[in-house]
């Protein structure tokens, strides 16, 4: 385990990571609405998302998909393709009025769960 390993990715800091499923890939999101996708071996940056404006508060991963919420009152769920080698993300998004804080999925990826202010 490497506690001293540093990872940049978004302007203004990462505030929320996670791991793939499949232990490829570090996923991390922060206070510029955009989410970083990283190779877990060089920490290289491999991908960024843009499809929210502020900040991204909730971030849950389940098996090849990605639920994101934040200060801009979006939900987005991606799902994550890299079996041809390449990385590519398809994404819906919905919109609710309020921040979304939490974010979930259920065990079995049927169901994600977002919380807001109401």
């Amino acid at each position: 385990m490497n506690f001293g390993t540093k990872v940049y990715g978004t302007m203004g800091g990462l505030s929320n990571l996670t791991y793939s499923s499949n232990g490829k890939y570090l996923f991390g999101s922060g206070s510029d609405g955009k989410i970083s996708t990283f190779d877990i071996n060089t920490l290289k940056e491999l991908h960024k998302n843009e499809h929210h404006n502020k900040e991204i508060y909730t971030l849950d991963i389940c098996n090849n998909m990605l639920v994101t919420g934040g200060s801009d009152h979006t939900a987005c769920i991606y799902t994550i393709n890299d079996e041809s080698g390449i990385l590519t993300f398809d994404y819906y998004a919905t919109r609710i009025d309020s921040n979304i804080y939490a974010s979930s999925f259920s065990k079995d990826g049927k169901f994600v769960a977002i919380s807001g202010e109401d």
